[in-house]
C-alpha cells in the first residue's frame, strides 16, 4: 500500500510541477521521475540518495510496469528509471501512465 501511496504522490508531484529530462529538477522547477518520487515519498529531501527509494519498495512496481509496457526502453538485464525517463521516445504520457 505504502509503494501505492508514493507513486501516487510521485505522480501529483509530476502534474504540479512538469517533467523534465536529463536532471531531477530543472531552473523552472519541473521534476524528472526520480525527482518526482524524491518529493513525493522522501519529501523533497536532497539529502536522501537514490537508494533511499529502493528501501521504501516503490520502485519495485514501477520496474515491472516498465519491464512490461516498455520493454525497448529498459537496458538488457535491468530497468534504469533515468533511463527510461530520459529515452528520447518517452513522453510525459509515459510517464505518468508508469506512476
Amino acid at each position: 500500500m505504502a509503494e501505492i501511496n508514493g507513486a501516487r504522490a510521485a505522480l501529483e508531484v509530476l502534474r504540479e510541477r512538469g517533467w523534465c529530462k536529463y536532471q531531477s529538477e530543472n531552473g523552472e522547477g519541473s521534476v524528472c521521475m526520480i525527482g518526482a518520487l524524491k518529493y513525493g515519498v522522501l519529501g523533497g529531501n536532497w539529502k536522501h540518495a537514490a537508494s533511499d527509494l529502493i528501501e521504501t519498495g516503490v520502485l519495485d512496481p514501477i520496474y515491472g510496469v516498465i519491464r512490461e509496457q516498455f520493454p525497448e526502453r529498459h537496458l538488457i538485464g535491468a530497468v534504469s528509471i533515468p533511463y527510461f525517463n530520459d529515452h528520447s521516445a518517452t513522453t510525459v504520457a509515459d510517464v505518468e501512465a508508469v506512476l
